[in-house]
This record gives structure tokens, sequence and C-alpha cells, in this order.
């Protein structure tokens, strides 16, 4: 396939959110989550930050050697502040459980309201995450 210059700053990949219910168990809610594309050196960042993350380090400043071995700041996203980044909309985001419920129109307010709720940021970085593998699984 030919490769083109021009290309769509987003695009859909499918998201799930795991939430406790009654019972001891879990109930899966997937939604499609539209995801900005990052420039190659964004990415980057957000590996090493992720890196970082399941490193253990809290959300805050730490610092790390450059090449001239002076000790340089890095900052580290939180899982909510990284899906805030990447998540710019969605598809079957519906209002409601059952028959009836209405599609709910992507809006930073309610982005917000969904990214409070327990699992969904998660779900947001697993979708990206996924969604930069398929080159790195196939070499």
């Amino acid at each position: 396939m030919t490769l083109f210059l021009e290309r769509k700053d987003s695009f859909f990949w499918p998201a799930t959110v795991t939430e406790a219910v009654d019972g001891g168990k879990h109930r899966k809610h997937t939604f499609e989550a539209e995801l900005k594309r990052v420039s190659q050196t964004r990415r980057e960042e957000l590996g090493r930050i992720m890196m970082l993350q399941q490193a253990r380090i809290k959300a805050g400043r730490v610092e790390e050697e450059d090449a001239d071995g002076k000790m340089v700041p890095i900052e580290i996203l939180t899982p909510r502040q990284m899906a805030d980044e990447l998540w710019v909309g969605w598809r079957k985001v519906k209002d409601r459980e059952g028959e009836g419920g209405e599609d709910v129109p992507f809006s930073e307010a309610i982005k917000q309201q969904l990214l409070d709720r327990e699992g969904v940021a998660d779900a947001i970085i697993d979708a990206w995450n996924e969604s930069n593998q398929e080159g790195k699984v196939k070499n």
C-alpha cells in the first residue's frame, strides 16, 4: 500500500472498560475511542513515560542523566493526563444501559467526567498501546 504524506490527525480504535459489579464479577463496556495521532518523537516520550510508570515512579517530576552527565528533570504523566492527551472523540458511548440509550456526543466536559470514572483512562491507554503494536508483532 502506498504511503501518503497527508493523513488524518486521529483514528478510531476499540476500547474496553472493565468494572467490578456485585457478586465478585466484572462487566466489560466496549466503545470506539478516537485517538490522536502523535509524532514519533512524542510516541517515544510517551513510551518512556509509561516505562517509568511501570517502574512505579509516582506522578510528579523525576530526574535522569543526560548525555553530558547532568541531571535533568523528566515530567511524568498520570494515566488520566496521558489519556486526556490521546483521547479526542468517541463512538458508541450511550447515556444509559439497555434499549433506548442515546448516543452521547463528544465534549471535553463529558470526557473529563468519563476520565474520572475508574478504568476509563486505563482503557484509553490500553487501546493506544494496542494500536501501536501491529508493526512490532510482525517483526
